[in-house]
């Protein structure tokens, strides 16, 4: 999009990054307070 390219959200790498993204929130929401902090970096 910032080299005026069409937004696709099917796109493998954006796909990929949502993924990531959902799995990294589903893992905060499990952890106890002492582990959010790493999982937030890695988010």
């Amino acid at each position: 999009m910032l080299r005026g390219e069409l937004y696709r959200d099917s796109d493998p790498e954006l796909v990929a990054e949502r993924i990531r993204a959902q799995r990294l929130c589903d893992e905060f929401n499990r952890t106890g307070p002492e582990e959010t902090d790493a999982v937030l970096r890695e988010l």
